[in-house]
């Protein structure tokens, strides 16, 4: 297991796989979260993000100024940065953002959620899910399975999200990030399994 930041302010962490990338057919990838234990509210929460890039030198340098906090640590495009090409993420979020002078976009929902956006921009949420237990310091587990025309994301063996969903998905490396802000919890990660179709 990782654990992604601790329990400090303005912290981000990822991690990410060299050697292996995901194809661009179908593909599953499980791995189970553990967020909580932290300041009352706690934040910000978790992303998984398979990106279209050249190589994972490339990778490392658009983490290094990937966005905490709101950002999740995969924030670099969109409100976040000037990246712009072909990723999709799944995103764990924890806090409600609310577009002001150091928050950039405004959430969908109040509540915690399950997400997916697109090309490394966390205020572009194609379709959500609540899931107002995450934060019980309790292992869950994430399953993502892309298909030919869109994302399905399960919870805990429950139907999250299954609905057809407009990406560009060219496969690439993935990545996990962390993140905190003002508020913090901390961001386990465990048990990553790539069911099929990887390269």
């Amino acid at each position: 297991w990782l654990e992604m930041t601790g329990p400090y302010q303005g912290r981000k962490g990822a991690v990410y796989n060299n050697l292996q990338s995901i194809s661009n057919g179908l593909a599953s990838i499980r791995f189970s979260i553990t967020t909580g234990g932290g300041s009352v509210p706690g934040a910000d929460g978790f992303s998984f993000t398979i990106i279209d890039v050249a190589n994972p030198a490339d990778l490392e340098s658009l983490l290094s100024v990937a966005e905490g906090g709101g950002g999740l640590g995969y924030g670099i495009g969109g409100a976040y940065g000037n990246w712009v090409g072909d990723a999709i993420t799944v995103e764990i979020d924890t806090w409600y953002n609310q577009i002001n002078s150091s928050e950039y976009h405004t959430d969908p929902t109040t509540e915690n959620h399950i997400a997916i956006t697109r090309n490394g921009d966390p205020s572009d949420h194609l379709v959500w899910f609540e899931a107002s237990n995450v934060e019980d310091y309790q292992s869950h587990t994430i399953r993502v399975d892309i298909l030919g025309n869109g994302i399905r994301v399960w919870y805990d063996g429950d139907s999250a999200i299954d609905q057809p969903v407009s990406v560009n998905f060219k496969g690439g490396h993935m990545f996990f990030t962390g993140s905190t802000g003002y508020y913090y919890n901390y961001h386990i990660f465990d048990d990553l399994e790539i069911l099929h179709s990887c390269q």
